[in-house]
């Protein structure tokens, strides 16, 4: 450790090494005396944690910065704190026991190739996925981000030269007609055991919905007067309001009757919830909708997609993406942009038949 006098007025900087990097501080005083006295008092740890706010979050393990991350976002602000503590498992058992400071791209580059050549749990036949990957470093990224500018922990990320391509920025899947009879016809079919799920996949194709938000909607969400409802959590952890369609109020008639004649009160006032009262769970709607699919001969189509579906017919439709954004509750326009492409405008379509006319000239 070194006192340096810096700029014209001779001010005492604090010149030392903490965790191998090379830290400035200023004294506040040009009284050598007393920058000394100042040197000489962080020394001490706490004190120098004091001094040097940074050096706290460069000696944290990556361990106790994912805890940290759980703790102070996950918990108070999002409805998928359950999601975010599975995506910390795998981070803590391979990278846990490193020092925030000594995290570089080549490590988060092994990390990646490792996981994905490891099994999912439950289905050892199965290899993790690309996505499962991308959401595990990008809850990394954001905690490092945190870490960096609001709890100003530490000053350098390693994902400053780590790019996060999005494996499914252009992922657009929607039904086709033919797709859609195939899929009703095994939801309306007594045999599957599957016409319970059929008010869910309409819902989500009307309101573009996310599952966890259909599950929890509530009826005390939902103005019949107005057709107008408000999904209260979603994943931008603001409230979303969309309109309803005929189909919507035909399919919250029914649930009401069926609630209704259910001859008990249920304990929730859930939308969507099972004959006897309970809720859906997520990964069961989940399941069920795969075999659907599978069923009617449908591959590579999620639940999530039946919100690509809607989106895709709003702009189908005429819709401008700016009001797509709001009805998807999207924070960025550019999120909504992947449906531009499909919208058949028809200005466009007279421009290609100006383009033919001076084409023939």
């Amino acid at each position: 450790m070194a006192l340096r006098a810096r700029g014209k007025k001779g001010v005492y900087y604090v010149d030392t090494y903490i965790d191998g990097v090379r830290r400035w501080k200023s004294t506040g005083t040009t009284d050598r005396k007393l920058a000394m006295q100042i040197a000489q008092a962080i020394t001490d740890e706490k004190a120098r944690e004091r001094f040097f706010p940074e050096s706290q979050g460069a000696r944290m393990a990556i361990s106790e910065l994912l805890c940290a991350y759980l703790e102070l976002h996950s918990g108070p602000n999002r409805k998928d704190s359950k999601k975010d503590e599975y995506l910390t498992r795998a981070l803590k058992r391979h990278l846990g026991q490193m020092r925030v400071i000594e995290l570089s791209p080549l490590h988060l580059e092994k990390y990646r190739a490792k996981r994905l050549k490891e099994f999912v749990r439950h289905n050892p036949k199965k290899r993790i996925s690309v996505v499962t990957v991308w959401h595990e470093l990008v809850l990394l990224r954001h905690a490092f981000r945190l870490a960096r500018f609001k709890w100003k922990w530490i000053k350098n990320s390693p994902f400053d030269q780590f790019p996060l391509p999005n494996p499914t920025k252009e992922r657009v899947a929607f039904l086709t007609p033919q797709m859609k009879l195939r899929l009703y016809a095994v939801l309306v079919d007594p045999r599957y055991g599957l016409t319970w799920l059929l008010p869910l996949v309409d819902f989500a194709r009307e309101t573009a919905g996310r599952r966890g938000n259909l599950l929890d909607l509530e009826w005390s969400h939902v103005d019949m007067n107005n057709r107008w409802i408000v999904f209260q959590m979603t994943k931008s952890g603001k409230p979303v309001g969309v309109p309803m369609t005929d189909k919507c109020c035909e399919t919250l008639k029914s649930l009401r009757k069926a609630r209704d004649s259910m001859g008990f009160t249920p304990a929730n006032n859930l939308v969507f919830i099972k004959s006897n009262g309970e809720p859906y769970k997520p990964n069961h709607v989940t399941r069920a909708f795969k075999r659907a699919c599978r069923l009617a001969g449908i591959e590579n189509f999620r639940f999530h997609d039946l919100r690509h579906d809607c989106a895709t017919s709003l702009r189908k439709g005429g819709v401008p993406v700016a009001e797509i954004k709001e009805w998807l509750g999207h924070s960025d326009i550019a999120q909504t942009m992947r449906y531009a492409h499909v919208s058949g405008d028809s200005g466009l379509r007279d421009a290609a038949r100006r383009l033919e006319l001076v084409r023939d000239r």
